[in-house]
């Protein structure tokens, strides 16, 4: 058994060897569709930290008129609290609104000048409200409008960022659609290749297949040195692509940074979290596709 492997083995390297040229070309197109793969995993990860990122700086802030009191205000929190759309409700009160506004504005010199001619602090308190996720929000917005806040509330500030996340949504499809399309594109010509490296393989070692044939050799120790070779190829490819992959990510993470202003959102460290279901499902489903076109193409000459 061991013996028979390691012919299978030796044959398998050498039909690589002999036909270097298309082997290189098949594992060249097998690296680009990993890539390609390793691309559509990477966009789908960045568009979804976007989306987190974009999610996670919306909020409600109602601002109080100066002379609203302490039950008012305290009133409108726990109302907040009790929608079933709230995340999470801050309360600022105006002592620490004035201070947090002076800090804001520390730099400018003429707004502090004002703020210190006036008698008495002329910021009410704040409301924060986070919804739980960003459909919420119109709920809560609406919720604020009710009669008994009017004449508390002065101002309500929200920017409603679907329109930017639905923006983000259609890029991240077409992205993906279009590394989808080219991964098919380069797997069906990288099939291909394979199949006719195999069937080319086999036409120039008719004469030992005849041999071996007439020696009682069966199908399947024909078959199997040519669906090693494809899975050596698959396996040569997937190196480079993760090779690849890693440089990229090493060259784009500066970027990544600078845009998320997050160090943890990490290209690489994503990859390597995941590396076993990443690279271990495409490791299965190329071996499968060109192990299948090996096998094809042998048995098309084996019942000829």
């Amino acid at each position: 058994m061991l013996t028979s492997f390691r012919r299978v083995l030796k044959f398998s390297f050498q039909d690589i060897g002999r036909n270097f040229w298309l082997s290189l070309v098949t594992i060249t197109l097998l690296t680009v569709t990993f890539l390609s793969f390793n691309i559509l995993v990477s966009v789908n990860y960045l568009a979804g930290e976007v989306t987190r990122n974009i999610e996670e700086r919306i909020d409600v802030s109602v601002y109080f008129i100066p002379e609203a009191s302490g039950e008012q205000v305290g009133g409108a929190k726990t109302y907040l609290e009790s929608l079933p759309g709230a995340g999470s409700v801050t309360l600022i009160p105006r002592e620490e609104a004035i201070q947090r506004f002076r800090e804001r504005h520390k730099n400018d010199a003429e707004i502090l000048s004002s703020l210190d001619e006036l008698d008495k602090n002329p910021l009410g308190a704040t409301i924060v409200v986070r919804a739980k996720t960003i459909n919420d929000y119109p709920a809560i917005i609406s919720a604020l409008d009710a009669e008994q806040y009017k004449d508390i509330i002065q101002d309500k500030n929200f920017t409603d960022y679907r329109l930017l996340i639905d923006k983000i949504g259609r890029w991240t499809s077409k992205v993906r659609t279009t590394a989808m399309i080219l991964s098919v594109l380069f797997i069906a010509v990288a099939l291909m290749i394979i199949f006719n490296t195999v069937r080319l393989a086999i036409y120039t070692h008719r004469e030992e297949i005849g041999i071996m044939k007439l020696v009682g050799a069966s199908n399947w120790f024909v078959r199997t040195p040519y669906i090693f070779e494809s899975v050596i190829l698959a396996i040569i490819s997937l190196g480079l692509s993760i090779g690849l992959s890693f440089v990229v990510f090493g060259a784009l993470q500066p970027t990544v940074t600078k845009f998320f202003e997050d160090p943890n959102i990490n290209l690489a460290s994503y990859f390597l979290r995941d590396a076993f279901r990443i690279f271990g499902l495409e490791f299965v489903l190329m071996t499968c596709l060109t192990a299948l076109s090996s096998l094809t193409a042998v048995g098309r000459y084996l019942k000829k």
